[in-house]
């Protein structure tokens, strides 16, 4: 059987970087896409304005285990300005999901950026 997914998808999904939860965070954010059964939440600790450290937990499909381990990578040590120039296409991209009908490999991102939105404006 031939693989479906990138072997950059498919790395992420069996080897999830930065999963399980931080002791010390800034805030977390908590986001699910329920048609799917796919549910995040971020746990995120910044300092001086840049993404100090990054962790989740997660239910879901391999695409979004995939997209939020990606994404958290992305993120670590990166300005929230930085983070939220980050343009959801991309990670699709880089992860080769070309169908747009998987909107969860946009979920990790769109989520974190909502929060650093509302952080930001106080």
């Amino acid at each position: 059987m031939v693989n479906k997914y990138s072997p950059l998808l498919t790395d992420h999904f069996m080897n999830p970087r930065n999963i399980g939860r931080l002791t010390d965070y800034t805030f977390k954010v908590e986001s699910d896409h329920l048609k799917d059964g796919d549910q995040i939440v971020f746990y995120v600790d910044l300092e001086n304005g840049r993404v100090k450290d990054i962790s989740y937990k997660i239910q879901g499909c391999p695409r979004v285990i995939a997209a939020s381990s990606f994404t958290s990578e992305l993120v670590k040590g990166k300005t929230i300005s930085e983070v939220l120039e980050i343009k959801e296409d991309a990670i699709a991209e880089r992860l080769g999901i070309t169908d747009p009908s998987f909107v969860c490999i946009r979920l990790p991102l769109a989520t974190l950026q909502r929060k650093l939105k509302e952080y930001v404006s106080g």
